[in-house]
């Protein structure tokens, strides 16, 4: 097999017997990344596990649409929380648009979310590998979901209080 390069997108020559026939991709899949996350941070109340993201580049700029699952932790019916944005190279800060419902308390529900970024990179893994979703602020609870397989999540997991455990809280004048 040979690939060559025509217009900056690779073009395969796969021989077959006698004949040759040539494979392009097409401009939309070569723009477009879906990508498994698995990913589960806690917030507002949630576990929030990012599930797949999906970057579509075109016109100079990139369309993120997640996929995420929630879990309600506490026994009210809540919305999941929706005071989120985006981190993109350790910097830049993109809004983030949620559409979710509410979820019975200890009951588990699934949402989408959409971002626009006017990244000008044209490589989507390279896109996602730079982008985390982050709750909160940074002088309290913080919770950070990368979206590179090799980074880990950083967030505060809440730990149960065990039937018949006594918390105290001792204060000193």
């Amino acid at each position: 097999m040979r690939t060559l390069q025509m217009f900056a997108r690779p073009i395969a020559i796969i021989a077959i017997g006698a004949a040759a026939v040539l494979a392009s991709p097409t401009l939309a899949s070569a723009m477009d990344l879906d990508r498994d996350i698995a990913k589960t941070g806690w917030y507002g109340g949630f576990a929030i596990t990012v599930d797949e993201v999906t970057a579509v580049t075109e016109d100079g700029g990139t369309t993120l649409d997640l996929k995420i699952s929630y879990e309600n932790l506490v026994a009210e019916t809540l919305n999941p929380p929706d005071k989120a944005y985006l981190e993109v190279n350790g910097g830049e800060v993109v809004d983030i648009s949620f559409n979710t419902t509410k979820i019975s308390g200890f009951g588990k529900g699934k949402g989408t979310a959409t971002a626009a970024l006017s990244s000008t990179a044209s490589d989507p893994d390279e896109i996602l590998d730079n982008t985390v979703l982050v709750y909160g602020e940074t002088d309290g609870n913080l919770t950070k979901i990368p979206f590179a397989a090799d980074s880990e999540v950083e967030s505060l997991e809440p730990r149960g209080i065990t039937v018949g455990q006594t918390i105290a809280t001792w204060l000193r004048s």
